[in-house]
């Protein structure tokens, strides 16, 4: 063992020990409890450290912390599908909006694809604008619904992959503006697009689910979608 004793068995209390004189082994499993650590803090706080050389303290978090993006899940295909589908759940009030990323594999040219907001599809509904630059022509067009299509850019070569990220604001009873980033890689031969679109989906309602949808074409098995609530502050 590390330790010397007194004859009592016990250290006495003017004896010192050493730097690493007491190691594990010398310590009984279960033998140090919660009682013996002193102070033992206060429920919701955490152990924080006040830097070298200084005793770490129990400290509650402060309020207003944390990171502003909560995660709520991530979809992935597990089949040749239509849809990537959420099903997350949300409390009223919790979140002032949302952040979509994917990755999108498509199993031949998939058209009219878009986020879907609240399982609603009325092209009426969506209202924006879409920059698209593909080498070096850029295109700009007011589209009514959609992100981008998943086609080949020069000769309608199919197996394409679509990535970036969707985000929307959900003000409580106003409509909502959503933005989309997107990059849509023609695999043979190797050419990139990139798709931006801005606008508007015209419904006051509560967003309460977020699903990758195409009117044509199906997504390849492993497409995913990951999806962040952005937290009222």
């Amino acid at each position: 063992m590390g330790v010397s004793f007194s004859s009592g068995g016990y250290i006495s209390s003017s004896s010192q020990i050493a730097d690493n004189v007491i190691v594990a082994a010398d310590i009984l499993d279960d033998s140090i409890t919660l009682a013996k650590l002193t102070p033992t803090g206060t429920a919701t706080h955490v152990l924080t450290s006040n830097g070298e050389g200084a005793n770490p303290e129990y400290k509650v978090i402060p309020s207003g912390t944390g990171a502003n993006f909560e995660f709520l899940e991530t979809v992935t295909l597990g089949s040749a599908e239509t849809k990537l589908e959420s099903t997350f759940s949300v409390t009223s009030g919790t979140y002032g909006g949302f952040l979509l990323t994917y990755n999108l594999q498509c199993t031949g040219d998939v058209a009219g694809m878009g986020v879907e907001i609240n399982g609603d599809h009325t092209a009426d509904y969506y209202k924006g604008t879409r920059y698209s630059l593909a080498a070096t022509t850029l295109s700009v067009s007011t589209v009514s619904y959609g992100v981008a299509d998943c086609k080949g850019i020069s000769n309608g070569v199919a197996n394409n992959t679509l990535s970036g990220q969707f985000q929307v604001d959900d003000f409580a009873g106003l409509s909502k503006n959503y933005s989309n980033m997107g990059t849509l890689m023609n695999n043979t031969p190797s050419i990139r697009s990139t798709q931006i679109n801005q606008g508007v989906y015209r419904s006051t309602a509560e967003i309460t689910s977020l699903d990758f949808v195409s009117s044509s074409g199906t997504y390849k098995a492993g497409s995913t979608m990951s999806i962040w609530g952005r937290k009222i502050v």
